[in-house]
């Protein structure tokens, strides 16, 4: 079975679907109930339990209808822009493994790789499109644990997600190089306004090749896939200067090891 839609199916998005759609359903129900009791008995309080019901229905039929209607929901930043049998096709044949340990010390953290896929947390990120990918170090007020990974697409697009267990700083810091000298992943944190700056960036250059290129997002993203390491030629090129330090810090690193 395609990976994606096991992963769809654990993460009970299906089923999550259908229960929204049927609440809706039924605050519909309960609206015309309301009205129709208040016609028949002229009963106020029916009345305005009905206009209560049918303020929430339309009030969060938008949000209802958007989840509903969004395929794999355990793609996020692309679900939105490739069709659902693009997707599938990108995830077959894909096989998940953890990583090894011989590789990096990390064994408490739901992170598994296939070829050209990173899988956190039941959340599918596309390794051709990324430029920059990171865990934080930071702590819930709550005692949950909690460890953010933070992913940007070539297209601007931020995906977050919770890892849902509390890495140490030692671990994460692996991570960070893993993801670095496996990948070629920048793994420094980029945040507040160098986030939106570095966004910025990005969705600028991803509309400059779309008009260069005649292609629409779609087209584009799969191009891009096709050919990951000309397109991350040219937005590493284009990286604030700070992110382009530490990206020659770490290769000077690397090659005195």
């Amino acid at each position: 079975m395609n990976p994606i839609k096991v992963l769809e199916w654990k993460g009970m998005y299906p089923i999550k679907k259908i229960l929204l759609v049927m609440i809706w359903l039924f605050g519909c129900f309960l609206c015309m109930a309301g009205i129709i009791i208040f016609i028949s008995d002229n009963d106020v309080k029916n009345l305005l339990l009905g206009i209560l019901f049918g303020i929430g229905v339309v009030v969060f039929f938008s949000p209802i209808k958007k989840y509903s209607l969004t395929t794999y929901h355990c793609v996020p930043g692309l679900n939105s822009k490739l069709q659902k049998v693009e997707l599938e096709k990108l995830l077959e044949g894909e096989v998940f493994e953890k990583i090894s340990k011989k590789d990096s010390n990390i064994t408490n953290c739901d992170i598994k790789l296939s070829e050209h896929w990173i899988g956190a947390k039941g959340k599918l990120i596309a390794k051709n499109l990324l430029i920059i990918g990171y865990p934080r170090v930071t702590s819930s007020l709550i005692g949950r644990a909690t460890t953010p990974m933070v992913f940007i697409y070539m297209t601007g697009d931020v995906v977050k997600v919770d890892l849902k267990t509390d890495l140490s700083v030692e671990k994460i810091s692996l991570l960070r190089k893993y993801f670095w000298h496996n990948f070629g992943i920048v793994s420094t944190e980029v945040l507040g306004k160098s986030k939106e700056e570095v966004t910025d960036i990005f969705s600028k250059q991803f509309q400059v090749l779309k008009e260069e290129m005649n292609l629409d997002d779609r087209e584009l993203l799969i191009e891009m896939i096709k050919e990951p390491e000309k397109y991350r030629k040219i937005y590493m090129e284009i990286l604030p200067y700070r992110i382009k330090k530490w990206c020659k810090k770490q290769n000077i690193e690397e090659r005195k090891q």
